[in-house]
């Protein structure tokens, strides 16, 4: 028997060029909670925010007294905001949670701090290479929320 489908015949052939359509239409942007799914990926995500802002001399002054079980707590509640899929939400929770920090001074540079902590996190965890766009709509969102205009 004859293989008629030789390795350099098949390379000669023709191949399909990919549509018009699958060419020019860009993959839709992962949500954070499309990057974050499941608790186990929430605690840890939790977790390795909380580590990176205490070792972060650049905010780890207004953390001075906060338990990392308390910041875990912050942390949690930043990141429900980021997690929930409706803008309007309301997010109370925030305000409550980070009221102790707003006192000692936390401010929107801090808050920016932790942004950049977590798209850090994420890439670490191999959850995104760039989540910059997900991160920059949820940094204004917070922003807006704890610090107004």
């Amino acid at each position: 028997m004859t293989d008629t489908n030789t390795p350099t015949e098949a390379v000669k052939k023709t191949r399909r060029a990919p549509t018009e359509a699958a060419a020019t239409t860009p993959a839709a942007p992962m949500s954070l909670r499309e990057l974050i799914v499941g608790d186990e990926a929430i605690v840890t995500t939790i977790a390795a925010l909380t580590d990176k802002l205490f070792a972060d001399p650049r905010i780890n002054y207004v953390l001075f007294g906060v338990s990392r079980s308390d910041m875990g707590d912050h942390n949690k509640a930043f990141l429900s905001v980021l997690l929930k899929e409706d803008a309007d939400a309301p997010s109370s929770d925030l305000g409550d949670a980070f009221s102790k920090l707003l006192e000692k001074g936390l401010k929107k540079s801090h808050i920016t701090l932790m942004f950049d902590h977590l798209k850090d996190t994420l890439k670490e965890m191999k959850l995104s290479d760039d989540a910059s766009e997900i991160l920059a709509k949820g940094a204004d969102k917070i922003h807006q929320q704890l610090f107004g205009k």
